[in-house]
């Protein structure tokens, strides 16, 4: 049974390998719970509304293409989509279905483009929003499982 996830647990957010990638940045992020429902070795649990919210965790976060790479651009907006089916489907916070260390899911960012400024004028990224996907890296406690 996977381990439930909780405040202070350890998520990344990957690129499409090959199309673009994070700059100077590893694309980790640490989770805050905000409801207490329910602890697990005395941290919050998490519910999908915890994983939605690191959109803000996003902003700002500079990226780079390989053919813009010059100059970074960065991230204006993010939307993240937890995948259901990788909740849990016995454990539940608060009335919704707690987050392990299974659960995974895509992400979606508008960005401000990266440039290539070796052409006058500097040439702009024309791809404006990005995909990856994110996975849970560490659940943030070692004992407590989902049913």
């Amino acid at each position: 049974m996977p381990k439930l996830l909780v405040q202070g647990a350890s998520l990344v957010f990957e690129p499409v390998p090959g199309v673009w990638n994070w700059q100077g940045w590893n694309g980790q992020v640490q989770l805050t719970v905000t409801a207490d429902a329910m602890t697990a070795q005395g941290k919050k649990v998490a519910v999908n509304t915890d994983l939605v919210a690191l959109n803000k965790m996003l902003l700002g976060k500079p990226y780079i293409t390989p053919a813009f790479s010059d100059a970074p651009g960065s991230v204006l907006s993010a939307t993240i989509v937890v995948m259901a089916g990788t909740l849990s489907q016995k454990t539940v916070v608060g009335g919704k279905p707690a987050a392990t260390e299974a659960t995974r899911g895509t992400f979606f960012i508008n960005v401000a483009p990266a440039q290539m400024t070796k052409t006058t004028p500097p040439t702009p990224d024309p791809v404006v929003t990005k995909t990856g996907t994110w996975r849970v890296q560490s659940a943030g406690q070692a004992a407590a499982e989902s049913a």
